[in-house]
């Protein structure tokens, strides 16, 4: 392209000074040089003797403690004497287990900064990928250094492939060095699983097989295989009873033992829960105790079962409905709220679970009867397909403190009345104690306590957060919630602790707060104190309170607090005092308190109000009008959602969103129902006389349950194998019906309550199959639907103790393996065996990683970016050369006289020296002018003018000879000399 550019150079440059063309030529030519070199992608070569180490730290369980927590010490020291910070060696660090994670990039540093792993999550090390961590190393290790790893771990990989992955180390020349770390097991028994049918038949005998294997080693001196001693025990559990089937004591020969247990299933329909348990006789023989037990499950079919929970302070106020339950062959186990269920198992053994007037929080301490793990076992076992009714009462729904819970979300209706006209609202202080005592566990409690509170509240409430320490101030002021919620807890969250202790000011603020809060039918304060506070009016304060209709409560934690004071503030304010050692337990008192304020409006009529049929549902079918009349039934607001059916609704009041009797809807693959009235005990006890009582709570009972599959036209076959859960099932009727099943969906709740959906495929007519990577050992369940009217199938699997315990015996010949593989260009790497805990300088520290065995690094290094910035440079002064006039020795000139200190004269007198040279110039022209003027003579008589005469004609010479004579004996001028051209 050069000779074309000077070509065309050539002409368009022709116009410059000769320098001038030349410098703009050669410009020119370094833009085009630049530019093609930028498009040919030229790269810069550059050979380094640095050297970059990742160190891949096992941190699964089949390795000790203490092995784990001595691989970073080693790591420390290793880097400290062998890496050569002068070369720019770098070193990082990277943990496995299940996952991978980078503890420490490659950096120049010796990383003595670094005493554990600050990477590891839950369950991280319940499994050993060597593999991905061998693939995260290769990404994070840099190109333009020589490369190696060292693997510190036992080599018991069971997830991936690490011999698969070696060889594309050696092809890159990626050293590999390894630490084995040798186990020292001494052997183990280990219950591996409980086999049982999946499905059984309630009145069968069943065989439940439990595999036993005994990997104990003998000691010293001892021959052959070591048989261990010890008691086995089978149980079985359901809710909360736990039945013992078998106990025996047994001598395990060595290997794997089956243990046969057949017995009656004289049991009542449902889920049941096997657990098998090795106990041995000498503990010696066992390195972990956590693979002595195994779990399986036993679904057992009948009739349909209801568990039915009632409030412990209560007892027997629905034994009228239970007893028409049974009367009706619905079995109802009966539990109250003192011990309800315990896990998402015990739920599973029923069709439907029914919450009698339950409240969530009771007592004068405020006692949560239900665990947010609870609720949350509630709200999968409906989604699961079990039922849910929910039964009224004073205490149940938003009164009970629902309100804003899992529980409301599985509910047809809102526990929370939205309608202002409906539902006054109410106003809640909350005067909390920020002295310094209060700091750490108590504070964040605190902090905790309000936020909960705030929950309970609806949007039309108002609260606000006064602390006080030496002084009162306002943490969140006085407002109407609304849909400020998140700004609200993140204000609360800002509390902190510091100064003394005066409480009047505070609670004088609270008051003076309430008092201004227009149209709050109900004003609560919430005092929360550790210590004494100064003396001050409080009585005074407390009956002003009073008289403006305000309620105060009380709470004193710790020993410390004036205990007598609080009482009495509690007392004289019409409020309740609590006494707690522990700050665990200011939450649910906050919520307990706070309904006081949220508490849904109960309507009653002492007369009685008929409820009506609007909708005709299942569970109103054939209940023939009118209905008796109930004297009362908790507000509240159905949700917007075309799924919820109204059955019954009260004509009083005349707001129908408010006024819902019951309402039902599908919640996931369950229903749930609420009643928003009682069963007969309270506001429905003319229902106990009604002929049709039976029939309308039977039949909301039986739509609730869960459907069952139509004749066991389905078999369900789970396991779970390497790392997965696999169900598989199989219809039981004709080949051509079977292939015309829609999709068949299923779903799996985890040990930690998450639920999430299992892909199944059709492998033939009839039969579907479905598979899901586990992570966490525990009871998984799941929940089928075959896609037909018929019910949901249920299963379960119990995930056994992590695979790590399996390995007990370090892998000599994958690590030996991977120390062989010789990098392209460099040498096999090394397998350093040695003491992990003493790090002595003879054992792991004479190994060096940072050795220069391995290929030096070449890196490549793109610099087009350069290059085309360079080009545009170019261009640029390419441009101003040939635009711009650049006199040299003129600039040159201006900048010695500014060295030189020359005055250089202002802006006005620069241009009046040019206007009078300009003026000068027009004068000297003018003279000129004047100069060349002539007389005519009669030669000038032409017609045609001087300048048009021809040179041969005798007319023009005289006129020429006589201007000749008459000008001035001068050069021409500029201007004489461009007319002298115009004339040419």
């Amino acid at each position: 392209m050069l000779p074309l550019v000077w070509w065309i150079g050539r002409k368009s440059l022709s116009g410059l000074t000769r320098p001038r063309a030349i410098v703009a030529h050669t410009l020119r030519t370094v833009v085009v040089v630049l530019l093609v070199l930028a498009a040919a992608e030229v790269q810069l070569r550059r050979v380094s003797d640095s050297i970059s180490v990742v160190y891949l730290l096992d941190q699964s369980q089949s390795i000790p403690a203490a092995e784990r927590e001595a691989m970073f010490r080693y790591v420390a020291a290793a880097v400290a004497a062998h890496r050569d910070g002068t070369r720019g060696d770098r070193a990082g660090v990277i943990v496995f287990g299940r996952q991978a994670a980078v503890e420490a990039a490659p950096v120049e540093d010796d990383l003595n900064w670094l005493r554990k792993s600050e990477s590891i999550a839950p369950g991280m090390t319940e499994a050993t990928n060597l593999a991905e961590a061998l693939r995260l190393a290769q990404s994070i290790l840099p190109s333009e250094t020589a490369r190696r790893v060292v693997i510190v771990s036992d080599g018991n990989e069971n997830l991936g492939a690490a011999e698969r992955i070696a060889p594309h180390f050696a092809t890159q020349g990626i050293g590999i060095d390894v630490v084995p770390i040798p186990l020292t097991w001494s052997g183990d028994v280990a219950v591996e699983k409980v086999e049982l049918p999946a499905f059984s038949q309630q009145g069968e005998t069943i065989e439940a097989r439990v595999v036993v294997n005994n990997d104990a080693t003998p000691s010293e001196g001892e021959g052959g295989k070591k048989r261990v001693k010890g008691r086995l025990r089978v149980t079985r559990r359901i809710g909360g009873a736990v039945e013992t089937l078998a106990e025996e004591t047994i001598e395990l020969p060595p290997g794997k033992s089956v243990f046969p247990l057949a017995h009656l299933l004289d049991v009542p329909p449902g889920f049941y829960t096997y657990d098998a348990e090795f106990i041995p006789d000498d503990d010696a023989v066992e390195q972990t105790l956590r693979n002595n037990r195994a779990t399986s499950f036993a679904n057992v079919r009948g009739k349909g079962r209801v568990l039915f929970i009632e409030n412990a302070d209560s007892p027997g106020e629905f034994d009228y409905l239970i007893e028409r339950l049974r009367a009706a062959d619905i079995l109802a186990d009966v539990r109250t709220t003192a011990q309800p269920f315990a896990t998402l198992a015990d739920l599973q053994s029923y069709d439907t679970v029914v919450l009698a007037n339950v409240p969530r929080i009771s007592g004068d301490q405020a006692d949560v009867l239900f665990s947010d793990e609870q609720v949350e076992a509630l709200v999968r076992n409906t989604e699961m397909g079990c039922g849910l009714v929910l039964l009224g009462g004073p205490d149940s729904f938003g009164a009970g403190g629902w309100a804003n819970t899992r529980l409301e979300e599985v509910s047809p209706i809102d526990f929370q009345v939205k309608n202002a006209k409906v539902v006054p609202s109410g106003a809640l202080a909350l005067v909390v104690d920020k002295s310094s005592s209060m700091s750490g566990d108590k504070i964040a409690m605190c902090r905790r306590a309000a936020i909960e509170a705030v929950r309970v509240l609806s949007a039309k409430d108002h609260v606000g957060v006064v602390a006080f320490d030496g002084q009162a101030s306002w943490v969140m002021p006085m407002q109407q919630i609304g849909n400020r919620r998140d700004a609200i807890y993140s204000r609360i969250s800002r509390l902190d602790a510091s100064g003394g202790t005066n409480m009047y000011p505070g609670m004088e603020q609270g008051y003076r707060a309430l008092t201004r809060v227009d149209g709050a039918a109900i004003k609560h304060m919430i005092v929360l104190t550790d210590g004494q506070t100064m003396p001050a009016s409080f009585d005074r304060l407390v009956r002003q309170m009073r008289q403006d209709n305000i309620t105060v409560s009380t709470v004193a934690v710790g020993s410390d607090a004036d205990r007598r004071l609080l009482a009495d503030i509690a007392r004289i304010g019409g409020g309740k005092y609590y006494q707690v050692t522990s700050p665990r337990a200011v939450p649910r008192i906050f919520i307990k308190e706070a309904m006081r304020v949220a508490r849904p409006l109960v309507f009653e009529r002492e007369s009685g109000i008929a409820p009506q049929i609007v909708f005709p549902h299942e569970m109103v079918r054939g209940i023939e009008g009118p209905l008796p009349p109930i004297k009362g039934f908790v507000l509240s607001d159905v949700k917007d959602s075309p799924l919820v059916e109204v059955a019954l609704r009260s004509p009083l009041p005349t707001n129908q969103q408010t006024s819902t009797v019951l309402a039902s809807w599908t919640y996931g693959l369950g229903r749930c129902v609420a009643f928003t009235t009682d069963a007969g005990h309270r506001w429905a006890a003319a229902w106990k006389e009604w002929d049709q009582y039976d029939a309308l709570f039977t039949q909301i009972v039986r739509w609730s349950m869960r459907p069952r599959d139509e004749e066991g036209d389905f078999l369900v076959a789970t396991e779970y194998q390497d790392g997965k859960i696999r169900a598989v099932v199989t219809a039981i009727h004709s080949q051509d019906e079977a292939a015309s099943f829609p999709r068949v969906r299923a779903s799996v709740t985890t040990p930690d309550m998450q639920m999430t959906e299992m892909p199944m495929r059709q492998t033939a007519p009839g039969r579907f199959v479905g598979e899901l990577e586990v992570d966490d050992p525990g009871n998984y369940f799941l929940s089928i639907n075959p896609g037909r009217s018929g019910g949901v199938l249920r299963a379960g699997v119990s995930v056994p103790y992590s695979v790590e315990f399996k390995d007990k015996q370090t892998n000599w010949r994958l690590l030996e393996a991977l120390a062989r593989q010789a990098p392209a260009g460099g040498g096999p790497g090394v397998l350093m065996e040695g003491d992990l805990l003493s790090l002595e300088p003879d054992g792991l520290l004479q190994f060096n990683s940072f050795r220069p065995t391995l290929p030096p690094a070449i890196s490549l290094r793109d610099v087009w970016p350069e290059l085309a910035l360079l080009a545009a440079c170019m261009f640029f002064f390419d441009v101003l050369i040939r635009r711009v006039a650049i006199r040299p020795l003129a600039a040159v000139s201006v900048v010695l006289a500014r060295l030189r200190g020359t005055p250089e004269s202002s802006p006005a007198a620069s241009m009046e020296r040019l206007q009078s040279r300009k003026a000068e110039t027009v004068r000297q022209h003018e003279q000129r002018r004047a100069s060349v003027r002539f007389e005519p003579t009669a030669a000038d008589a032409s017609s045609a003018p001087l300048d048009e005469l021809p040179e041969s004609d005798p007319s023009r010479a005289p006129a020429a000879r006589s201007i000749a004579e008459e000008a001035p004996a001068e050069p021409p001028s500029y201007t004489s000399r461009l007319l002298a051209a115009k004339r040419r």
